[in-house]
């Protein structure tokens, strides 16, 4: 029970960047642009399914299989995991409905099934898991990075300091030390070239079927941020997720659009043996 009394106070020191922003993204009836939206893409999804199967890479394991391959990839899940217990411990169960812990948890269990797969247990099975995770743990930890840095931190900054609070000042400045904290510089900057290594040293090119795969369990998040996180008043991105503004699809358009920006992306920096 004690874990109870800290664990809100915590949260609301954390979440506080959060309670700045302009009252017309978190209050009121959402767009019926906003519902549209969802099922269009929700449709899409579906409507491809069938060309996205069709796609999927030929999952055959390595012959070459290096238990030492192993070994460093189970540290890196271990590293995932205590990262989680830790901020769980000290901020409560609510980061973890994030995209970024969900990106976090991604790569972190695409670790736990490739270094299986390497310590070659459970062949094939393991390996499937693992490269199904492939572009999503990629793709969802790029976002991550590139979103929270060049848009959410100046936007949730200069809500702060632009808003109607006598102590803004120290508000901003209390943001910015959270934002710089060690744990955070983890989930929103470490976690991307973590994530990236595996797929740097065992490449492949990305398929439609990695595409599809992220973007499913991304339309899956959006679902259950705006359906469930969004009544609970957990609104940490609707400086672009907020399906409330008419001009919603706008941001919704360009958030999508960064999924196969970044395949072509990944898959145009591949090592030559990867291509």
């Amino acid at each position: 029970m004690a874990s109870n009394k800290s664990s809100p106070r915590k949260a609301s020191i954390d979440l506080a960047a959060f309670q700045h922003l302009p009252k017309y993204l978190t209050e009121g009836d959402w767009s019926p642009v906003s519902y549209l939206f969802l099922m269009v893409v929700t449709a899409g999804i579906i409507y491809n399914t069938n060309d996205a199967l069709l796609t999927i890479p030929s999952f055959t394991p390595t012959t070459d299989i290096d238990e030492g391959d192993g070994w460093w990839r189970f540290l890196f899940f271990l590293y995932g995991i205590s990262i989680i217990a830790y901020m769980v411990k000290s901020m409560g169960i609510w980061p973890m409905f994030s995209f970024t812990m969900m990106s976090w948890s991604l790569f972190t269990i695409r670790y736990f099934f490739s270094a299986l797969h390497h310590c070659d247990f459970g062949v094939p099975y393991f390996f499937v898991i693992s490269e199904a995770l492939r572009f999503p743990a990629l793709v969802c930890n790029s976002i991550t990075v590139t979103v929270w840095w060049f848009i959410l931190v100046p936007a949730i900054y200069t809500f702060i300091r632009f808003s109607d609070h006598k102590d803004k000042a120290h508000r901003s400045s209390m943001f910015l030390k959270w934002n710089f904290s060690p744990m955070l510089l983890n989930v929103h900057l470490l976690n991307l070239p973590l994530c990236a290594l595996d797929h740097w040293l065992h490449p492949r090119s990305l398929q439609l079927f990695d595409l599809w795969v992220a973007l499913v369990i991304a339309v899956g998040y959006v679902v259950f941020y705006l359906f469930v996180m969004d009544p609970l008043g957990l609104h940490f991105y609707h400086v672009i997720l907020s399906p409330r503004p008419h001009y919603c699809f706008i941001p919704y358009i360009l958030t999508l659009s960064l999924f196969p920006l970044f395949q072509y992306g990944w898959n145009s920096i591949l090592p030559s043996e990867g291509n």
